[in-house]
């Protein structure tokens, strides 16, 4: 093989150009104490520029301690170090929690001692064939299409991250076939189911706050997460620039929290405009609430928040979905979730003729949108 090498001294490294037109950067690492033998990085790159400056990044790294072995680091070890370097500081508490569960509970099991660059497409079919029919936890079935997406999601962010420092060839989960994911209906309530359900709401301490989600299409964290200040009784809406979830507690195993937190989106931070109904509705909840604070007295923590639980304290959004059930049960209303009621409010919407792009702008839902209007 020909090749044209670039000497420096030892310990420096060297970038060649191979006969294949790439150019290889080969550095010492240091020696491998199992086998006692000299160990070295060796990467490939397109031009002289780009393997000069992979050198002196390597250089450095190994100069710093951030060096990391990409000849035998193994994919969940890759995924760790992805998550923490790359993920942490970018994304919001509750997607890393949701990376990081993906990562321990299903990568790591099934191919994270596959190492690194040895990874192959057919391995990752095979992962994803396999929870699908079997991967779920507690052993009871396969995932969802939904759930084994997401798995595919993070692993694929994670190979193309390793793929820009050419710590692999190539991004083996690009060949890999997701599964088609089957479209499901859109479960709107009827006119008479909307009158039954608004029926059991009345003297219910929450069916106000149904009542507001049914006409405003929030979200469930938006709407727990709604205060007094940002509602505008003279012009009749409200200001959505938080949500309410639930997150893990940092080093802390099995533990959570409940945590306020900026909308997903630029979008998601809106402004909603309400019926003067449902205004008025939401000041008789007021004054309620107020009461309830007399009532309270020092046991009350004031968090401004217009729903919240007798003391002031922010409503469980579990036990909000479990309120919802039981009411849907009055109702006599089958096969409907809180989730139904964003929709509902976009039907309600294009039923008085308001303009399609208006009634997306307010639910804040384009994919929901698109499906209705099929």
């Amino acid at each position: 093989m020909t090749r044209k090498a670039n000497k420096r001294s030892n310990g420096e490294g060297s970038v060649t150009k191979r006969k294949d037109g790439r150019w290889e950067v080969d550095i010492p690492i240091g020696i491998d104490p199992a086998t006692g033998k000299r160990k070295r990085f060796r990467a490939y790159a397109k031009s002289s520029a780009e393997a000069n400056a992979m050198r002196i990044r390597v250089l450095r790294d190994l100069q710093t301690g951030a060096f990391i072995d990409s000849e035998n680091i193994t994919v969940g070890e890759w995924l760790e170090i992805w998550l923490d370097m790359y993920i942490k500081a970018k994304v919001r508490p509750n997607t890393y929690d949701n990376y990081s569960m993906l990562i321990k509970k299903h990568l790591k099991p099934t191919i994270g001692k596959v190492s690194l660059k040895k990874l192959t497409t057919i391995q990752i079919q095979r992962l994803y064939n396999e929870k699908l029919k079997s991967g779920r936890i507690d052993g009871e079935g396969g995932l969802s299409v939904r759930s084994v997406e997401k798995i595919h999601t993070v692993l694929h962010k994670a190979l193309k991250q390793a793929l820009t420092e050419n710590r692999v060839y190539r991004n083996a989960s690009e060949g890999a076939v997701l599964p088609t994911r089957q479209q499901k209906t859109i479960r709107v309530l009827t006119n008479e189911e909307r009158i039954r359900f608004e029926g059991v709401l009345e003297g219910d301490r929450l069916g106000r706050a149904f009542l507001l989600d049914l006409y405003s299409g929030l979200r469930r964290g938006e709407l727990l997460a709604l205060r007094w200040t940002d509602v505008n009784f003279e012009q009749a809406n409200i200001q959505v620039n938080r949500s309410l979830v639930r997150i893990a507690i940092f080093g802390e195993e099995n533990k959570t929290q409940l945590s306020f937190q900026d909308p997903k989106t630029v979008k998601s931070n809106r402004t909603v405009a309400i019926p003067m109904g449902i205004m008025a509705e939401l000041k008789k909840h007021k004054a309620l609430q107020n009461e309830e604070k007399m009532r309270a007295g020092e046991k009350y923590e004031d968090h401004n928040l217009v729903f919240c639980t007798k003391f002031g304290l922010p409503l469980e959004p579990r036990n909000f979905n479990r309120k919802f059930a039981d009411l849907m049960e009055l109702s006599k209303i089958e096969n409907f979730n809180l989730h139904g009621l964003r929709h509902t409010y976009a039907t309600i919407l294009l039923e008085e003729d308001i303009h399609p792009k208006i009634v997306q702008e307010a639910v804040d839902a384009t994919l929901i949108l698109g499906q209705m209007l099929e």
